[in-house]
């Protein structure tokens, strides 16, 4: 488990009622999870037939396909919302998870724990999360072959919480365990913006050029 798998493996409550991993792929969360003695109920759900069953052969040469359950369905299987109360969607673009929570209104109730790791788009997932009432108690950073992963771990409140922009696309530092990396995950995003604003034409729209400079602001450039 590489991690990116780890981190979100880490954030699970090994006492929960139960998980759905939604795009389960090749099955590695509940597959550890079974192997290490998780005793609530397992669902690995996915849209396609071939990752499913990717994640079905994978859980027979561990020994652990008698303890998931495996779904093919798209989204989050409402018929099955009695067996779990941890939901976990990673691995795929922050616009497609909204549209996976939207057509799940149910999950909107503090039963539930979500945790989310977008591959991009974060900054539009955490400001669907915070306008619908969910609370992120976790913007969790994971380093990987170079690559550093955002993964939100977030309850249903129906309070909107308050995200200032440059939070928006990089999390909450205060709710960033690692903040040496936190740090260098904000730096880059500085150095990012800045290419940014620095590439902008004079035709550019000026209100899209100062909400990026504002935001470099924010993170401390000196440069623009």
């Amino acid at each position: 488990m590489d991690r990116r798998l780890l981190s979100i493996y880490n954030l699970i409550d090994p006492h929960a009622k139960g998980l759905c991993d939604v795009g389960t792929d090749h099955g590695m969360i509940p597959i550890r999870l079974a192997l290490d003695g998780f005793t609530g109920d397992l669902i690995a759900a996915d849209i396609k037939s071939g990752p499913l069953s990717r994640a079905e052969e994978n859980a027979l040469s561990h020994s652990v396909h008698d303890r998931i359950t495996f779904c093919l369905c798209d989204g989050i299987p409402e018929h099955l919302s009695g067996r779990f109360d941890t939901v976990v969607v990673a691995g795929m673009g922050g616009d497609l998870i909204c549209s996976i929570l939207d057509k799940a209104d149910w999950i909107f109730s503090d039963g539930y724990t979500l945790i989310l790791q977008p591959m991009t788009k974060q900054e539009v997932l955490r400001y669907y999360l915070i306008n619908n009432g969910f609370f992120i108690s976790d913007d969790i950073l994971a380093e990987d072959s170079g690559r550093i992963y955002q993964i939100i771990r977030c309850r249903y409140t129906g309070i909107n919480d308050s995200y200032s922009d440059h939070e928006l696309y990089i999390g909450k530092k205060g709710r960033c365990p690692d903040q040496e990396l936190y740090s260098r995950a904000a730096e880059s995003f500085r150095k990012n913006l800045e290419k940014i604003i620095n590439g902008c034409g004079s035709s550019e729209d000026e209100s899209k050029r100062s909400f990026y400079i504002n935001m470099a602001h924010q993170l401390g450039s000196k440069t623009i």
